[in-house]
């Protein structure tokens, strides 16, 4: 989130799993990164990500690191940072878990929608082989 931490599935689900289990170049590897230009939506939608990956003539492939940036990070003194961040919606949030994303990197505080709550990444977490 933002570039200020990175979290396991224990952060959110009953397990053991910690960020000392996984050796560093874990951390450093190639990922595709989608840029939302002038995003000024509440909600990051599948068919917004899924059109910005088709203009760029982009393949989200199974098992791949993925960033996806609104442009949000540049608010994070604003009073609103948390409270105003956009959420991603639950179908795409549906999406990158079928994708089974190895690492994915976003620059808002949350992917949560805080008024009409869903744990998206739980179900990111809870898949097979994602920790």
């Amino acid at each position: 989130h933002t570039g200020t931490y990175i979290e396991t599935s224990q952060h959110k689900c009953d397990n053991n799993i910690l960020l000392t289990d996984f050796p560093l170049k874990t951390f450093y590897s190639k990922c595709k990164v989608v840029c939302l230009r002038n995003f000024k939506e509440s909600i990051v939608t599948l068919e917004v990500v899924e059109s910005e990956i088709s203009k760029n003539s982009m393949v989200l492939n199974e098992g791949e690191n993925f960033i996806i940036s609104t442009g949000w990070g540049l608010n994070h003194k604003s009073n609103e940072y948390l409270s105003l961040s956009p959420s991603f919606e639950p179908k795409l949030m549906d999406w990158l878990t079928q994708k089974k994303i190895k690492i994915l990197g976003v620059d808002t505080p949350s992917v949560e929608n805080f008024e009409n709550p869903y744990q998206p990444i739980n179900t990111l977490f809870q898949q097979e082989n994602i920790y």
